[in-house]
C-alpha cells in the first residue's frame, strides 16, 4: 500500500512489489496473479470476518438486529482500513476495469448476508429470492454509507454515517405498524 500511495498504482510495478516484500517476482505470481489481487487482498478476511460476525449472532435474533451488527463491523473495518481504501477507491475511478472486481466482490458479500439471512425467514416456500433482496438492501446502505464517508475525504464519523443508513435500511426491511 505504500509503494500504491507513494508512486501512484500504474506507477508501481510487481518487481517493486516484490523487492518491498523481499521475495522474487516469481514468488508474488505464486501468490498474486495481478497487482490488483494485491491491492484487494483483503476481501477474503472482509468474507470471512462477516461469516464470523453473523455466526456469533443468536439464533432467535431478529434479522434486522443481526445486519445492524454486520453493517457496524463492516464500517468499523473499513474506517480501520483507511489508507488502503483511499487507495482502492482512487485506482477504482481511474480504472473502469476494477469496477468489475467490485461488482463480484459486492456480489459475494451478498452471497454471505444472504445465506445467514434464508433460514432465518419464517416463511414456507422459495425464500431465496427474499433473502437476496435482503442482503442486496443491506449491502446498499453499507455502500451508500461507505460512499458518504469517502466522499468526505473520510472525516465524516462512518457511525453517524452508518446509523443514517441503517434507519432507511429499517424503514424498508422492517414493516411498519398498520
Amino acid at each position: 500500500m505504500r509503494l500504491f500511495t507513494d508512486k501512484g498504482f500504474d506507477g508501481t510495478t510487481v518487481e517493486e512489489i516484490s523487492e518491498a516484500a523481499d521475495v522474487s517476482a516469481r514468488t508474488f505470481f505464486r501468490y498474486f496473479a495481478t497487482k490488483d489481487e494485491v491491492l484487494f487482498g483483503d476481501h477474503e478476511p472482509r468474507l470471512q470476518m462477516m461469516r464470523d460476525v453473523l455466526a456469533e449472532r443468536p439464533a432467535d435474533e431478529p434479522i434486522m438486529a443481526s445486519l445492524e451488527a454486520l453493517l457496524r463491523a463492516l464500517g468499523d473495518l473499513l474506517v480501520s482500513q483507511r489508507d488502503r481504501v483511499l487507495v482502492q477507491s482512487d485506482v477504482s475511478q481511474a480504472r473502469v476495469q476494477i469496477l468489475g472486481l467490485f461488482r463480484q466482490h459486492q456480489e459475494e458479500m451478498n452471497e454471505v448476508i444472504a445465506t445467514f439471512v434464508a433460514p432465518r425467514l419464517n416463511e414456507e416456500g422459495e425464500v431465496r429470492m427474499r433473502a437476496r433482496v435482503i442482503a442486496s438492501a443491506a449491502m446498499g446502505a453499507y455502500i451508500a454509507a461507505s460512499a458518504e464517508w469517502l466522499r468526505s475525504g473520510c472525516t465524516a464519523e462512518m457511525s453517524h454515517l452508518m446509523d443514517e443508513a441503517l434507519a432507511a435500511l429499517r424503514t424498508v426491511l422492517v414493516p411498519e405498524p398498520a
